[in-house]
């Protein structure tokens, strides 16, 4: 539940000016997101106002402790006219993730570094699970206590054992479990590629796309029993559709469509679980180095040569896909789906024999209108 405090603090009319300054630079220190959510200043006669939104009672107790709280209370105190009159309300968090718990697999960039935006803009505590210890470093560093890095091994069962114990054991419980790890083949050719390579690759791909994931449900699973939680994979439009990568990927990815079934049918009605299909997204992808190293999907030719095919006519960035894990960690928004896998790949599914889309005129066929 959010808290909101308001604070009355009675001031002389020369004085006014610098405390108002003085709450507004508290606003990158103290009264930060996440755990100060918003922040309003307003003068009366003879007094200045703030109206803090506090993300928990804890995040208000949490921020309280820190140095530059005492900062801003000396502040306060030395420009005030008198006591400050403070008021506390319980408020109904808009948040729809406020106060759960979630466990991001591979958040340290693209798609799942969009989720960890998302769920912590939502209200949520989350748990960050990957091996790039520098991507960790910076949103450790940028959302704080609300935020967990774990640098670890994902194609372990004992990697996916220690995420979980983590995140249990710095927050409590677990409500959600994203496993979004993975790496990409590089849209190699069957053909053109040796059997060395092809042995290499399998090991490393379905290692992190499929064993990871089933290794990270597995370890989450009796928290998420006990919270009546949810799993939510990554799966891909190559979980459904040829050519959304080489033999590995698409392989690889429809093997995990099935995890995704059949964990839905066996873990019901206790553990929801749902998948989201992202199309091609402007995001540089793993590919492991015997298949080539790296893809940058950001190059303005290849975000070209995508948007041609793909009916709604875009490249997206990597938040566009990030409403749906909202609303697939929402007990109260899709609390009747399991089992239910969300295409968010551009309207891949309804492309045309003829051409990729019908209405590329109709802004100039209605434009009298």
């Amino acid at each position: 539940m959010a808290e909101i405090e308001i604070v009355r603090i009675p001031v002389a009319p020369e004085q006014a000016d610098a405390l108002v300054a003085a709450l507004n630079t508290a606003r990158g220190t103290y009264l930060a997101p996440p755990a100060c959510t918003a922040l309003d200043i307003a003068r009366g006669e003879g007094e200045v106002v703030a109206i803090i939104r506090w993300a928990s009672p804890e995040a208000h107790k949490a921020a309280a402790e820190m140095p530059a709280a005492g900062v801003l209370f000396g502040a306060v105190q030395e420009l005030a006219a008198g006591p400050p009159s403070l008021e506390t309300l319980a408020a109904p968090s808009s948040g729809r993730l406020a106060g759960q718990v979630a466990l991001v697999t591979g958040g340290a960039s693209g798609i799942g570094r969009a989720v960890v935006d998302a769920y912590v803009a939502e209200g949520a505590r989350v748990a960050i699970a990957d091996i790039d210890a520098e991507a960790l470093a910076s949103l450790a560093e940028k959302y704080g206590d609300a935020v967990l890095a774990i640098e670890v091994d994902l194609t372990s069962a004992e990697g996916n054992l220690k995420a979980v114990d983590e995140t249990v054991a710095a927050f409590g419980s677990l409500d959600t479990l994203v496993a979004n790890a993975g790496l990409f083949d590089g849209f190699f050719d069957f053909s053109k590629v040796d059997v060395a390579q092809l042995d290499a690759g399998f090991d490393r791909l379905f290692d992190i796309n499929v064993r990871g994931m089933i290794l990270a449900c597995r370890a989450a699973l009796p928290h998420l029993v006990r919270s009546k939680g949810s799993i939510i994979a990554t799966l891909s439009n190559a979980s459904l559709y040829p050519d959304g990568g080489g033999v590995l990927y698409v392989a690889s990815k429809h093997a995990c469509l099935g995890v995704v079934r059949q964990l839905a049918h066996e873990l019901a009605p206790i553990v929801r679980v749902n998948a989201v299909a992202p199309g091609a997204t402007r995001t540089s992808i793993g590919v492991p180095d015997v298949l080539g190293g790296p893809l940058d999907q950001t190059a303005p030719e290849i975000s070209a040569a995508i948007s041609q095919a793909v009916p709604l006519g875009v490249h997206v960035e990597p938040d566009a896909h990030a409403s749906a894990y909202v609303l697939l960690a929402s007990a109260t928004q899709s609390g009747a789906m399991t089992g239910t896998v969300i295409e968010s790949d551009g309207g891949l599914g309804i492309r045309g024999l003829r051409r990729t889309r019908g209405g590329d005129d109709l802004a100039s066929q209605f434009s009298g209108e």
